[in-house]
């Protein structure tokens, strides 16, 4: 799996993957000329499908009566003192997502919860929660 980015102008950025062109920049407020989402925005929307997609495929394997999904999604940086379960201390900055997901069907408390959990389970989910190594190519 590999995408390529490429400046375009300014802070346009032309990213490929596969047969998909897209486009990421900054907000005008920012210096950009906002023609497309900022990478942090990308980031929250390829989770955000992940989980989607993750928790559609496993209600599909067992029968589930999932009609529909919602999930919002926002990013802040916060202290790692004012975050409940921070493994960093002090003032060291940490990344919170919050998530709010509401599923549409006939489904029990158990099944809804059960989805929930499988959505923490999505590749891109366990991705950022994991350990990432960044090397460059080569080394």
């Amino acid at each position: 799996m590999s995408v390529s980015a490429k400046l375009v102008r300014n802070y346009q950025v032309e990213i490929k993957a596969g047969s998909h062109t897209f486009y990421s920049d900054e907000p005008t407020d920012l210096g950009g000329d906002d023609t497309g989402p900022t990478p942090m925005d990308m980031l929250l929307s390829s989770l955000a499908g992940c989980k989607v997609i993750t928790v559609q495929m496993y209600a599909q394997r067992k029968g589930w009566p999932l009609t529909g999904m919602d999930i919002q999604m926002s990013l802040e940086k916060k202290k790692a003192s004012e975050v409940e379960g921070a493994v960093s201390a002090g003032n060291k900055q940490v990344t919170v997502i919050e998530s709010d997901i509401t599923f549409e069907g006939d489904l029990d408390e158990a099944q809804i919860a059960r989805l929930l959990d499988i959505s923490t389970k999505c590749p891109v989910h366990r991705a950022i929660a994991g350990e990432v190594i960044f090397k460059k190519k080569g080394s």
